[in-house]
This record gives structure tokens, sequence and C-alpha cells, in this order.
């Protein structure tokens, strides 16, 4: 396995099988694959809790995860990784963000914040995007709304068991790669142009061309956009 990603779920998940049938890897193909349906039904079960309104145009969005781009996660046996950060992200999601708020469903939506984080790299800005969401879904609600109180707690819980995760992910013998390039931060155009390129690349491969990349990133915020300006 490359270790520029801490993949502990893909990790364990391999030793077990290894420990079964000696790592027979169609048996994690076969796997991957469950766990990618596990990904489709918990979409699924998302949009059958919103606005019937607000379907569509979430389905837009949901085109990048039926796109044959990432075809290899799912013939890779040790890919499995891509699938548990959606998964578990999603669950998130779809614990955190309800009007039924409790303490029961806040632990959950934060345990499976923490599993996307040690699923894969890119769980790490996702679970805070995730929590950011969720902060404005509380605060919103408390100044507009009139929720419960402790809907503030929640949202403080939530903060200290992703920040004791991601001080754990960094601290535990993290290594920077040799010879891993600088960051590239928002402030600079070659980061907005990777960006652009790297969505056009869910619906195929366009080269370095910007212009199908805002026309895919147009096909996620729009209908995000939309349903926003909708409900509030």
């Amino acid at each position: 396995f490359d270790d520029e990603h801490r993949i502990v779920l893909t990790k364990i998940q391999t030793w077990l099988i290894y420990n079964w049938n000696h790592w027979d890897i169609r048996t994690q193909i076969f796997q991957n694959f469950i766990i990618y349906l596990g990904v489709v039904a918990v979409l699924l079960w998302v949009l059958k809790k919103c606005n019937v309104q607000s379907v569509p145009a979430l389905l837009i969005g949901a085109l990048f995860l039926f796109s044959t781009r990432a075809s290899e996660n799912h013939s890779w046996g040790f890919q499995s990784q891509f699938h548990f950060v959606l998964l578990f992200c999603f669950c998130s999601c779809a614990a955190l963000i309800d009007d039924k708020l409790s303490w029961p469903r806040l632990l959950a939506g934060a345990l499976f914040s923490v599993l996307a984080i040690y699923s894969f790299s890119s769980g790490v800005p996702m679970v805070v995007a995730i929590g950011l969401v969720f902060s404005v879904f509380i605060l919103y609600g408390r100044l507009q709304l009139q929720r419960p109180k402790n809907e503030l707690m929640m949202m403080l819980t939530y903060w200290v068991i992703v920040g004791l995760s991601l001080a754990i992910y960094f601290s535990f013998d993290y290594q920077k790669i040799n010879g891993h390039p600088q960051f590239v931060y928002p402030n600079e155009t070659i980061f907005w142009k990777y960006f652009v390129t790297l969505v056009a690349n869910g619906f195929g491969d366009f080269g370095a061309s910007i212009i199908p990349g805002l026309i895919c990133l147009a096909l996620i915020l729009l209908p995000l956009i939309s349903i926003a300006y909708r409900q509030y």
C-alpha cells in the first residue's frame, strides 16, 4: 500500500481478508461493490427525506457518483477507501442535518465523520466542510427558528470530537512525503485552474481546459443555490 493517506479502514479490511483467505483479491473487489452500493443506498435514503422540489436538483449533482471515470476504484481491490470516505460522509450529513436532531444522532454523525477522516485523506477537508455546514444549520436555526438551546452544545461537542480526531491524525507519526510540492492556496490562480479541471474529470478527460470544468461546476452549484434560495 502507498502511505500518503491514512486508509485505516481499508488496511483493516485487507488484514481481515488476508487472515480469511490469504487476500484473495476477488473478495475485496466484491466487497468494494457492496460498499459502493451502500453509498448509493444512503444517497437514495437522503433523497427520500428531502423536499420533493429539491430532489431533481440534488440528482444533477449526484451524476458524479455514477461517473465511469473512477472504474479503477471498483476493479482494484485496495481502492475501497474511496467508497468508505463517501459512505461515511453521506451518513454523517444524513445524521446531522436533520430538524429532529438528538444526542444519539449527533454522536452517530460525529462517529461517521471520524471514520471518514481515517478512511482517506480527502475525508479531512470533507469533514471540515460538513462541520461548517452543520454549524450554519444550528446557528441559523437558533437565530431564525428558535431551535432548542442544547443544539449549541451539540455543535460544540461535534467540533471537540472532530478536533481531537484531527489532532491525533496529524500528530501520530505523520510525515510529509519527500519531494511533495508546496501547497497551493485559493488566492492563487493555479489553484482554481486545477480545481475546475478536477471537477470536469468527473465527466470525462477534458485535459487542462477551464470551460468544461466551469460548466461541470455549475451543474453542482446552481442546483444547491436554487435549493437554498427556495428554502430561505
